[in-house]
């Protein structure tokens, strides 16, 4: 894969970020929910989407959640201004558009036993995103997990990486579409600092429609 287009960076965020922003994450309403694919199939994550809801069944975004009915909550301010470091910090985007403020932030949470996620390209936001190669913003907080990530098609071989609390994930412009998964949570890794009353990850990923 180009790497220039796919950025790890370790130990993004300091411990005291990390406990405010999962604090916040897990406080903000209507809160977290298993979602169920189309198939049937219950995902093995838990989910609150900010900005936009995504749908486990049409796979499209709305400013109101098909599985309870209630408002989408915003991005907190300082989940916004996150992502924007994170491009700022890694000098990773050089136009020749600018890039705008997130409107999409999915937040994950995968217990220790089950938490997984498999392969997929994020493809539901509109095709001018991708086609301009606005990059994803994945941030880790929690449990390591093994993170795999290969190329653009699903068939191409997946590249394992470890992620733990605090690191970041960025991928756009030519691999903005490249399929990545979450194949295990990594037991005995919750940090105990963050006072979790069950081991687990919570991940943040930032899109724009």
């Amino acid at each position: 894969m180009p790497a220039a287009d796919v950025v790890f960076w370790k130990g993004f965020l300091g411990l005291v970020e990390q406990r405010e922003i999962f604090k916040q994450v897990l406080s903000i309403a209507p809160g977290f929910y298993v979602p169920v694919l189309r198939t049937g199939a219950k995902m093995n994550l838990r989910m609150n989407c900010l900005g936009y809801h995504w749908s486990s069944i049409t796979y499209k975004y709305s400013k109101v959640r098909d599985v309870d009915g209630h408002k989408v909550a915003p991005i907190p301010p300082l989940l916004q201004a996150v992502a924007r470091r994170a491009l700022s910090e890694t000098d990773y985007w050089h136009g020749p558009w600018e890039v705008p403020d997130y409107d999409i932030c999915i937040a994950n949470l995968y217990d220790q036993a089950a938490g997984k996620l498999g392969v997929h390209a994020d493809n539901s936001e509109t095709k001018e995103s991708p086609a301009r190669g606005y990059p994803v913003v994945s941030i880790s907080i929690g449990a390591s997990c093994v993170f795999t990530i290969g190329g653009l098609a699903r068939k191409d071989p997946q590249e394992a990486h470890t992620l733990e609390s605090g690191d970041l994930v960025l991928f756009g412009r030519s691999m903005r579409l490249a399929y990545h998964g979450v194949t295990k949570i990594i037991k005995g890794t919750t940090p105990e600092w963050l006072g979790l009353r069950e081991p687990g990850r919570l991940n943040l990923t930032f899109r724009i429609l």
